[in-house]
């Protein structure tokens, strides 16, 4: 009988180191805007942003088709993130521990800055795979409540979406890390092109700058009013 609870005992044992690696099991994901590694402007494509705050993470399944990028750059900002988490997106801050240092909003204490940015540690390594394909978005209203794990962003009027893919240099695209690993989600690191850019517009690839979109509404007034600017002047030399 001792025997056997023995064997029994040494087993378990045995299985500890296994246990306590599973459980160690995790990645770090980062992203850090500056002058050094590029950043978002607004639409006009000059000015930081000042209000609002960068989210960054991944989706379950296959991810958002061409279409839905279309629906959600048409659904405008304010729509954005409800849409984004309705497609299965998951921000790796309700997985893991917001690191100290950097904070992702472009506002500190109410003063803009461009040195923004965030460390997520302990993600579950079984939650995000190595080879997953990973997102920043920047919305120019709302915030990240780091305590109930949510988002208030509706009331963004501008926002962008950058995910660096299908790069020949695989260190340049958005792939969560292996097991124990960390992956920086930089602009000008990952030598950012146009279709890297799926909501918004590449401002410069040098630099690393992304611009935002506006809402559709106000896209289509800024159109009218361009137009009826040209139309004017052609009526004053007639």
């Amino acid at each position: 009988m001792k025997s056997r609870i023995w064997k029994h005992l040494g087993v378990v044992i045995a299985t500890l180191p296994l246990i306590q690696l599973q459980a160690m099991a995790s990645v770090t994901i980062a992203h850090v805007e500056n002058s050094a590694t590029g950043y978002f402007v607004d639409s006009g494509g000059v000015n930081i942003l000042t209000t609002g705050e960068v989210s960054f993470g991944f989706f379950t399944g296959a991810g958002p088709t061409s279409t839905d990028w279309q629906n959600l750059t048409n659904g405008g900002a304010a729509n954005a993130w409800s849409s984004l988490l309705s497609l299965g997106y998951t921000d790796v801050r309700t997985l893991g521990t917001l690191g100290t240092g950097f904070d992702p909003s472009f506002s500190t204490g109410g003063t803009p800055t461009t040195n923004i940015g965030a460390t997520v540690q302990n993600v579950p390594f079984a939650s995000l795979p190595s080879g997953t394909r990973l997102y920043v978005f920047a919305f120019n209203g709302g915030s990240w409540d780091n305590t109930t794990k949510t988002a208030t962003f509706g009331n963004a009027t501008e926002w962008a979406a950058v995910s660096a893919w299908g790069h020949a240099t695989s260190s340049q695209n958005y792939a969560s890390p292996a097991d124990s690993g960390t992956k920086s989600l930089q602009f000008k690191a990952a030598a950012l092109t146009s279709s890297d850019v799926l909501v918004g517009s590449l401002v410069n690839s040098t630099s690393g700058i992304v611009a935002t979109v506006p809402e559709p509404s106000t896209g289509v007034l800024m159109m009218v009013g361009a137009f009826g600017l040209v139309a004017m002047r052609r009526l004053r030399k007639v």
